[in-house]
């Protein structure tokens, strides 16, 4: 297997809402999943999506799969969907941080 890195932005509700009491009882994160090739950082889906999250207060986070995007260390070509279920999870299990409530957002094959 070759090794690969994923790219992800993660945006802490603290960072995202002005609210401190908003803050204070937050317990969400929204993952967004993007499609099959596109790329987290951009689309109107994850932009909306983000802003929805700084609305809310809500953590947010966008990832692209290995072989898209900013992820590197392997060739699409190369990857299976079991592969970018695997990305998911790990991207799921670094930013969870204890949530009580996990969203996850899926476009197209996200």
């Amino acid at each position: 297997s070759t090794p690969y890195r994923l790219a992800y932005k993660h945006t802490l509700a603290a960072e995202l809402s002005k609210n401190e009491e908003d803050n204070n009882n937050n317990d969400t994160t929204v993952i967004f999943c993007n499609g099959f090739q596109s790329v987290m950082t951009g689309g109107t889906k994850a932009i909306a999506l983000e802003n929805h999250c700084l609305q809310n207060g809500w953590e947010f986070c966008s990832f692209d799969y290995r072989g898209h995007g900013l992820s590197s260390g392997v060739i699409f070509e190369e990857c299976t969907l079991t592969d970018w279920i695997q990305d998911a999870s790990n991207i799921l299990n670094r930013v969870l941080h204890k949530k009580k409530r996990v969203i996850l957002v899926g476009s197209s094959m996200g």
